[in-house]
């Protein structure tokens, strides 16, 4: 029962809505006469007639676009079928005048002034929401430039009476645009003080912006992680040194060998990226080949309308057979002379058979006559001249009109960090060979000898010495080498600025008289004068007017060939019917007249996506943004650098390696296992705080500083406008400003 009532209450609504269409109508009609009584005072001849309008009197321009609206409103509505309007919630469909134009929906729009109205800014745009659409009708005329809302409700698309006693959360809002009009711009404030915030600018007629850019030096605090090594001591050993990894009893005899030298190795540390083949380092670089893909002709389908085929001028067309059927016609009795050779059917019916004779005359030489053969085109006028109307066309190259807007370019160049670099930062010791140096010792030795004393009494006693036993030995020998050090390096870019680039917004024509040819850019001009030439006389002619009956031969002599007539009477043929009362019907054999007919119905066919190719571009590929890439790679070839030798004691078991040396201390129990723990090394420069190495470096930067001045616009006045569009482009166009005011929408039901 619920459901009947809504029913019922949809059914009275548009009982009303039809009776105020009646009595719109009605009134429509009135103002369309008198408007038309206005117009034919006016009327100008050839198809420009509504555009020339130059004495539009009887309307203000508020009446004018009251009626021009009512007009597109009751043309677009039919138009706007359901396949027409717009599928999902929020979508949207638009329509402008030229487009109206060309499908015969209304003839030429002018405004108060009889100036026609735009045929790009007017237009009719339908937006579908939850259960409505909103017809938004918008004019563009030199006098009036603003717009009307027309709802449609469920009486015509819905489908159903939920479209009214919609939810609170359904409900369409308006936003309100304002500008100011006719105001004094005041002067420009003092400069703000500069800042390195930068702050918003949405008019620069109101706000204004200035930069500079300074170098600022700041002290900050590089960290790096520090090396980890391994180092060995014997403290716990009293008595003990180190001798490579284990600690040897001072004093104890040391064997030393010379260590094997082990095969070279090599290293591309200073090539990042690289790899070590044999003694070469080696990194595979791809690179890339990008070309611009080709567009393939554009192509059409007609999947939207079911049944429909796709023809040469991309239309969608169905065909659509049908029969009609009429009664054929008895054509009237005719008769035939098949009986009588010789003989032919006269008019009344009669066979008549007739047997030449001759009379000659001389013929009469006519009048002279004229013709413009020789001009192309020319007509021959009453006072035998040649004619022809010349159209003249003034063509001009059309104004372009620019507007800026604030794009990012590359205005000079920054720097940032890419990487590293070596760079020497002092010297280090390092094995460089070998060198001797005395290492001999002294020796307890002890003798007998002979004392005696005063009375020569003597006695053997030891007498205990030391003496010097000379040996050399060899050490390692160190040198000093330039020590390298890793920094950031810098590389630089470029950096870039808003500005603000002019770009081409539309064409106009210098004149009003000019039309403007959006595809050409030519304005035109079309005018007619008249070129006259003399006319060629004929060739003589000759009639035979005074001998009636006779004929003009080619000799100009005029000859009557006369007949004796013998008469049969002629037989009647088979009746025969026609469909000539019934244009483009075919006749049966029974008679009947039969016409068989399709009904073709087109509509405009949608364009696919736009494809690309690669096909002039061998082994290249077409990628998902439509160019044509081809793949490779290159092989970057460096010098290895070569390690330090390294050394090996395989051959001498029980040995330790130490620079280039094989060593041992000569005995069993003369040895214990060092300790072993690890140590931090910082780079040089840098100092161990908290388990990293630090060091405090001086930087430089950029910094850009803004700062501002403003002015406002006093006096003056203030006009409104209200959008469904949260971000309406034309109003901001026409420099409106959105308030952040909303209001919900009154539609016209």
């Amino acid at each position: 029962m619920k459901k009947s009532r809504r029913k019922k209450n949809c059914d009275t609504r548009n009982r009303i809505i039809l009776l105020s269409s009646v009595i719109v109508i009605l009134l429509l009609s009135l103002l369309t006469f008198n408007w038309n009584k206005v117009n034919a005072s006016t009327e100008t001849t050839g198809s420009e007639s509504g555009m020339l309008c130059n004495n539009c009197k009887g309307y203000d321009k508020d009446t004018k676009f009251n009626l021009n609206i009512s007009f597109i409103k009751d043309a677009v509505i039919d138009y706007f079928t359901n396949e027409r309007l717009p599928q999902t919630i929020n979508g949207k469909t638009k329509i402008t005048l030229g487009k109206m134009y060309e499908e015969k929906l209304v003839h030429t729009i002018v405004d108060s002034n009889g100036i026609a109205c735009s045929e790009t800014e007017s237009y009719v745009e339908v937006t579908k929401y939850k259960d409505e659409y909103v017809f938004k009708i918008n004019l563009s005329c030199s006098d009036v430039a603003d717009y009307v809302l027309v709802h449609k409700g469920c009486a015509d698309y819905c489908g159903s009476s939920s479209c009214y006693n919609k939810p609170e959360e359904d409900k369409i809002y308006e936003y309100e645009y304002k500008k100011t009009i006719s105001c004094v711009m005041s002067d420009w404030s003092q400069w703000t003080d500069w800042s390195t915030i930068r702050e918003t600018i949405e008019d620069e007629n109101y706000k204004r912006e200035e930069t500079k850019v300074e170098q600022v030096t700041e002290v900050v605090t590089e960290e790096v992680e520090p090396d980890v090594q391994i180092v060995y001591n014997c403290d716990k050993y009293e008595g003990y040194e180190l001798l490579g990894t284990v600690c040897v009893r001072v004093n104890s005899e040391i064997l030393e060998e010379d260590a094997d030298l082990n095969p070279p190795t090599y290293n591309c540390d200073k090539y990042e990226g690289y790899e070590v083949v044999g003694d070469k380092c080696v990194k595979s670089i791809p690179t890339e080949d990008v070309k611009p893909a080709d567009e393939n002709e554009p192509t059409y389908n007609c999947d939207k309308y079911d049944g429909y085929e796709l023809i040469e001028d991309n239309k969608c067309v169905k065909t659509i057979p049908s029969s009609d059927e009429q009664p054929a016609d008895k054509d009237e009795p005719t008769y035939n002379c098949d009986k009588y050779d010789g003989y032919e059917l006269t008019e009344d019916n009669k066979c008549v058979k007739t047997i030449p004779s001759s009379d000659e005359q001389p013929a009469d030489k006519n009048p002279t006559t004229y013709n413009c053969k020789k001009y192309d085109g020319y007509d021959l006028t009453p006072d035998n001249k040649c004619v022809k109307n010349k159209p003249t066309e003034t063509v001009e190259d059309a104004i372009p009109v620019y507007k800026t807007r604030i794009e990012n370019q590359q205005c000079g160049t920054e720097n940032y960090q890419c990487g590293t670099e070596n760079y020497q930062c002092g010297t280090e010791n390092y094995q460089c060979g070998t060198e001797e140096f005395d290492c001999g010792s002294w020796v307890e030795t002890t003798k007998i000898i002979t004392v005696c004393d005063d009375d020569f009494n003597c006695w053997d006693e030891e007498e205990s010495s030391s003496i010097w036993v000379p040996q050399t030995c060899e050490r390692p020998k160190y040198c000093e080498r330039p020590k390298y050090c890793e920094r950031p390096k810098y590389c630089e870019r470029p950096k870039y600025c808003e500005v603000e680039v002019p770009y081409l917004d539309h064409y106009e024509c210098s004149s009003p008289d000019l039309v403007l040819n959006e595809t050409t850019k030519k304005c035109t001009k079309t005018d007619t004068i008249v070129d006259e030439q003399p006319a060629e006389e004929d060739e003589p002619t000759y009639n035979c007017d005074k001998y009636p009956g006779y004929t003009l031969t080619d000799d100009h002599k005029c000859v009557m060939d006369t007949t004796v007539e013998d008469e049969q009477p002629a037989e009647e043929n088979e009746p025969t019917y026609n469909c000539d009362k019934y244009p483009g019907y075919t006749l049966t054999d029974d008679h009947k007249c039969v016409m068989d007919t399709t009904v073709e119905d087109e509509q405009p066919a949608e364009e696919n996506e736009p494809t690309y190719n690669c096909d002039k571009y061998e082994g290249y590929e077409l990628t998902e943004d439509n160019k044509c890439v081809m793949h490779s790679t290159i092989e970057d070839e460096q010098p290895a650098e070569e390690n330090e030798p390294t050394y090996n004691c395989d051959k001498h078991k029980g040995y330790q390696l130490i620079g280039n040396k094989c060593v041992k201390a000569k005995c069993d129990i003369c040895t214990k296992e060092a300790e072993k723990e690890e140590e931090n090394v910082c780079p040089e420069g840098y100092e161990e705080k908290d388990n990293m190495c630090v060091r405090e470096v001086e930087t430089t930067k950029d910094v850009t500083y803004y700062r501002y001045s403003t002015r406002t616009c006093d006096g003056g006045s203030t006009e409104t406008k209200w959008s469904l569009d949260n971000n309406d482009s034309w109003l901001i166009s026409l420099g409106f400003k959105k308030t952040g005011r909303t209001r919900v929408a009154v539609l016209n039901k």
